[in-house]
């Protein structure tokens, strides 16, 4: 008995040193979370809409990105930022955002946009009905196409003094034969006021040709009394002919050329007219000032 006691302790030990040279590794393995790419604060007008890309990068890449309170901003699941409701408070918002990727592991962040005061008027445009004249047999339907340089709550135009509340863009229904004078105006949410101003014309369709004879007319006096004038060597009909020019770019510049919608072409052909009767002036001026030094 003695003897197996001691060859089952013996066997024992054995075991326990056996076990004892083997290593046995615990490996815990934690997932990278995802980070923050461009996550920053934010300078803000107030009243003008907030867009912004948020970005992270994970190896296992980005599922969602949440905000902690959506009542002044939110956030979708691609990161892009925007205000939901106006920016009109001069504030500071602090916003929790948490992304997760695709094996749902979190990271989170803090970060604040701060809307600033907006002090300055609204920028108007507008873009049709531009400064010419437009042609039709009876009536016609003009676009009002406008555009500001902020978020605008109201907008209101003033046609020869027939006032109009209206949502860009619109019509302007059934303007008859007559000269038009036509203010758009734009209020922010802070009562900021901006307008800008047109003046055009409806015309009978008839009217286009006039307009061709006049230009042609008034063109061809000016070529001529410049050719007689330089025949002749008569400074008098020379400004004359200069001052034609100038008329002739005047009429353009308010009244418009038939058929030509192009506003920068249109004032391009101005400044060319004006820049040929200036140059008539002023060499018919010194060639007076010339002879009468003689």
């Amino acid at each position: 008995m003695k003897k197996l006691f001691i060859f089952l302790l013996l066997i024992g030990m054995l075991g326990v040193a056996t076990a004892a040279s083997d290593t046995y590794t615990l490996r815990i393995i934690i997932p990278d979370a995802p980070q923050f790419i461009n996550l920053i604060n934010h300078t803000h007008t107030a009243n003008t809409t907030f867009e912004y890309n948020l970005n992270a990068t994970d190896e296992d890449g980005i599922s969602c990105f949440i905000f902690n309170d959506t009542s002044t901003f939110d956030i979708n699941c691609s990161g892009f930022i925007q205000n939901t409701t106006s920016l009109e408070n001069v504030e500071i918002y602090w916003i929790n955002v948490t992304v997760n990727d695709t094996i749902n592991t979190l990271t989170s962040g803090v970060f604040y946009i701060n809307i600033t005061p907006d002090y300055g008027r609204p920028v108007v445009r507008i873009y049709n009905p531009e400064n010419q004249s437009y042609f039709t047999y009876y009536k016609m339907d003009l676009q009002l196409l406008v555009g500001a340089n902020k978020e605008i709550s109201e907008w209101n135009y003033n046609i020869n003094g027939t006032n109009v509340t209206f949502t860009p863009n619109t019509t302007i229904e059934e303007l008859g034969i007559n000269d038009y004078n036509l203010t758009v105006y734009a209020e922010d949410a802070t009562g900021n006021v901006g307008n800008s101003t047109v003046y055009f014309r409806v015309g009978y369709e008839n009217e286009k040709n006039t307009y061709y004879y006049l230009y042609f007319f008034i063109f061809a006096l000016a070529v001529t009394l410049l050719i007689v004038g330089w025949k002749i060597e008569d400074p008098i009909i020379v400004i004359f002919s200069g001052m034609l020019f100038i008329v002739m770019g005047v009429i353009i510049w308010t009244v418009g050329y038939p058929s030509l919608t192009n506003e920068l072409l249109k004032k391009s052909i101005s400044f060319v007219l004006w820049g040929v009767g200036a140059y008539l002036l002023v060499i018919g001026s010194n060639e007076i000032i010339e002879e009468s030094d003689r």
